[in-house]
């Protein structure tokens, strides 16, 4: 089983949990607003695909910022990205659970990412530990 970015702590993993917080959201809310919509309202389900990919453009910055320019974050968001094109396409519904689907492209998203974030440099000084009359 894959590891997730958002069981991790310490470093830099803010930066991707925050990333990642923000495809979920682009994912699961595409995908609840495409099954209430309905077939017959396309330019409704067009506009709400462009809010996904809005908020997952949103995440590819944060990931190149957060990782650097060398951070391929066009490649980790690939499956959410896939996700959202493939459904939106499907002019009468598609044939499939929407809500199954976003979370199988989350799980691919957070896989990849978290497989890509180990190789990112910490930049910044870690804060000193707690000592124990600080943590009682």
């Amino acid at each position: 089983m894959a590891r997730s970015v958002k069981n991790e702590c310490g470093g830099n993993w803010g930066g991707a949990k925050r990333a990642l917080s923000l495809v979920e959201r682009a994912l699961t809310d595409f995908a609840a607003s495409f099954d209430a919509l309905g077939e017959r309202h396309e330019e409704e389900r067009r506009a709400v695909a462009q809010v996904a990919y809005g908020r997952l453009d949103t995440a590819c910055r944060l990931l190149v910022e957060e990782g650097g320019e060398g951070f391929d974050a066009e490649a980790v968001t690939e499956p959410a990205r896939r996700f959202v094109g493939d459904v939106e396409g499907y002019a009468l519904g598609a044939p499939y659970s929407v809500e199954g689907a976003a979370l199988l492209a989350l799980a691919k998203t957070d896989a990849l990412l978290h497989e890509a974030w180990k190789s990112v440099p910490y930049r910044f000084s870690l804060p000193p530990c707690p000592t124990p009359s600080e943590v009682a």
